[in-house]
């Protein structure tokens, strides 16, 4: 879930955090796969609901999310009064596209939507992170009209979703992360978090049955679902090994 440039230290490019699913991976909206099924289930208790909320406080907080190695802070995108809108790239043909029964034309209503319902807003679009690293062009740049504004410079995600009003995806993970900093996500496509009521979805999912509070969702994915591990003791760990860990290695990194 957690990725750093290719040429860094291979310290800092360790895997802290794997899922195993008997049925799928779990960014397949198509089936029904196990962490579906546990968020179609698993009852969540209020003491277990507080912790998930001091984990996503404390992610937020530090600025935690798919891509650490991306600056913390950007000049070009301070808050401003006017209302913004996020439209998030992913990389063109990944998997979670695929599977998420994303098109091409399914970025262009996207982008068109976020034109047309946000008449006074600044749109942004994303480049992905994977995108700016080879240093190549957007499969989906060409549908974007001339008003939007693209970012096209590294910037933590969540640094980007502060500066934010509403974000716009297909499947991306980012759309997770907005959820995790209360901001209003249309999806377009079906990720694992979309159907469960915290969303405003495009896509309908009758498999997913019932509404789930973030705090829900959150501990059923992090603290249910997802394995983790200690690359500095090489053994199975807990989500505040990998949050320091991920702090630990960032500070190398970056110096922050």
């Amino acid at each position: 879930l957690y990725t750093w440039p290719a040429d860094a230290d291979p310290e800092l490019r360790a895997g802290i955090s794997f899922c195993f699913d008997k049925k799928g991976m779990y960014y397949d909206g198509m089936i029904a796969t196990d962490l579906e099924d546990l968020l179609n289930s698993e009852i969540i208790t209020e003491a277990q609901c507080q912790q998930a909320r001091k984990y996503i406080d404390l992610i937020v907080k530090n600025k935690i999310s798919k891509y650490n190695s991306q600056p913390l802070s950007s000049e070009r995108l301070k808050k401003e009064n006017q209302k913004r809108i996020l439209v998030v790239d992913q990389s063109y043909g990944d998997m979670s596209l695929i599977c998420g029964g994303v098109t091409d034309s399914v970025f262009e209503r996207m982008i068109s939507d976020a034109v047309k319902e946000n008449p006074n807003a600044e749109i942004l679009f994303k480049i992905h992170p994977d995108t700016l690293a080879r240093n190549t062009e957007s499969g989906f740049q060409k549908l974007i009209p001339e008003q939007v504004r693209i970012i096209d410079w590294p910037i933590n995600p969540i640094t980007m979703l502060e500066a934010v009003d509403e974000v716009y995806v297909a499947t991306s993970q980012l759309g997770f992360e907005a959820l995790m900093c209360n901001k209003k996500v249309h999806v377009y496509g079906l990720p694992f978090y979309a159907g469960w009521g915290l969303t405003d979805d495009k896509v309908p999912c009758p498999r997913r049955k019932r509404k789930l509070s973030i705090e829900e969702l959150f501990y059923i994915v992090y603290l249910k679902y997802v394995h983790y591990f200690d690359p500095v003791h090489n053994q199975e760990g807990s989500i505040e090994d990998a949050i320091e860990y991920i702090l630990q290695c960032r500070k190398k990194l970056l110096g922050q």
